[in-house]
């Protein structure tokens, strides 16, 4: 399959404007999301017409791999910035997570202090026959509740129980390894970003 001429100078006219765009890019993420768009567009355009990549890699995509090459020498600065960011943000996260657990902990102790003084009064109107009682600020009663009390719920029967489906991964993942086919589900290797 030949290209067309129209076809083909749409594609290098794209690419021009986005060489000339260059001179705007300012950092290396810039310029990294440029060269990307860039890759995935003539990927498609190669396969389209089936030619090759490395065809149009020397056609279009050095000025774009020399940008970000140019600004990987500026990245340890701008990486260093943001690593110290990271630092102090980190350091607010441990704070509030600190804080998040004294908070926790006040709260259970309020809670347990609420329900031993509701048992309290309880305890005093059951132990007097009183079911009403009404002070200056609060009116007090009794409401009868039901509540099912299950005991041993492994002996209940299927028909009684709700069942969670959840998918078991561990199993998944080993069979996958073992080249089993698992409709919707697969392996994605993750690039964890390190900062010590």
């Amino acid at each position: 399959m030949s290209i067309r001429l129209n076809d083909y100078t749409l594609f290098i006219n794209k690419y021009i404007t986005m060489v000339f765009n260059l001179d705007w890019i300012k950092d290396l993420n810039e310029a990294a999301q440029l060269y990307q768009e860039a890759y995935e567009d003539a990927t498609a355009f190669a396969e389209k017409w089936q030619i090759t990549i490395q065809d149009i890699e020397e056609l279009v995509l050095p000025e774009l791999k020399e940008r970000i090459l140019s600004q990987r020498d500026n990245m340890a600065d701008s990486v260093e910035r943001n690593v110290w960011r990271i630092n102090e943000l980190d350091m607010h996260i441990a704070g509030i997570d600190a804080e998040i657990k004294r908070l926790q902990t006040l709260k259970k102790t309020w809670e347990w202090e609420s329900e031993r003084r509701k048992s309290w009064i309880k305890f005093c109107m059951e132990s007097t026959w009183v079911e009403k009682l009404e002070t200056q600020f609060n009116k007090i009663w009794f409401r009868t509740s039901e509540q099912v009390v299950v005991a041993d719920w492994a002996e209940l029967p299927d028909e009684y129980c709700r069942i969670k489906k959840e998918p078991d991964k561990t199993k998944i993942k080993e069979a996958i390894k073992w080249w089993t086919q698992i409709d919707g589900c697969g392996i994605v290797q993750n690039h964890n970003l390190i900062i010590k």
